[in-house]
């Protein structure tokens, strides 16, 4: 229960927050390694998008200034983009962290896990000799579950780590596929990525409804009467935990398809 009031926390991270000394790598090399090779396709796409201009006005016979200006407005807004990928890049996960943020502090009722340990506790003071057996059988079994809650628990934690590494991978050549956003044909790509970055930064958003929803049902458990109550809470838990696992899994997808990334 703990680790989603972490998982919580680490949605509600940029990249540039999540680990400054990887973000800081990530942005030397895409700066010095990247961004080169995204200025040489950049002026490729500019010279190309020239020529099209020109030979779609009339097979070139027919000059107009206009066309010169619209170019010129395309490059400059060109160099302007390329010129600060990395602010448009922070401010997309910004929108992401912010939302997460404003989730946390909406949904926090739904998040008190802690509300329904107390109710268990409670519940584990008032038995006496007689349930000693009952209490035995339960310890076994908290024993063997809170194994697999731990598993549990690090399979999330690897969830976080794979979604702030591909973001990592991703914004490490993020110069390459913006430089190609002038041109129509070549743009696709550009589009694309520019897509994909906004449904892994509103993947934390998917990611801390799933938080509260498990949250939610988390609390109902508290409602116990009965030791053979708490048995069947303990094992609820464990699913609600596994079934949380599968569905962080899913968010990536989801959030792809709600923004048509491929």
């Amino acid at each position: 229960m703990d680790n989603a009031n972490e998982v919580s926390g680490l949605l509600a991270q940029s990249p540039s927050q999540y680990n400054e000394a990887v973000f800081n790598i990530v942005r030397e090399l895409s700066e010095n390694v990247a961004r080169p090779i995204g200025i040489i396709i950049l002026g490729l796409v500019l010279c190309y998008e020239l020529f099209s201009m020109l030979a779609s006005h009339n097979n070139m016979h027919d000059m107009d200034v206009f066309l010169f200006f619209k170019w010129l407005v395309k490059a400059t807004i060109a160099t302007i983009i390329i010129s600060n990928v990395f602010s448009i890049v922070n401010t997309i996960f910004d929108i992401g962290a912010f939302l997460v943020t404003d989730t946390i502090d909406t949904l926090d009722n739904n998040l008190d896990f802690e509300a329904a340990l107390t109710s268990l506790e409670n519940l584990l003071n008032e038995t006496t000799v007689s349930d000693v057996p009952q209490l035995m059988h339960l310890y076994g079994i908290s024993f063997f579950i809170g194994f697999f809650m731990e598993i549990v628990n690090l399979a999330i934690t690897i969830i976080l780590m794979h979604r702030f590494i591909i973001i990592y991978l991703k914004i490490s050549v993020a110069h390459i596929p913006f430089a190609t956003m002038v041109n129509r044909e070549w743009g696709s790509m550009g589009n694309n990525y520019l897509k994909t970055l906004f449904a892994v930064a509103f993947q934390a958003f998917f990611m801390m409804v799933c938080i509260a929803i498990y949250g939610a049902l988390m609390t109902d458990l508290g409602a116990v009467s009965s030791i053979d109550e708490i048995v069947s809470a303990i094992w609820l838990m464990l699913g609600y935990g596994v079934l949380l696992v599968l569905v962080l899994l899913r968010t990536e997808s989801i959030s792809k398809q709600i923004f048509g990334a491929s």
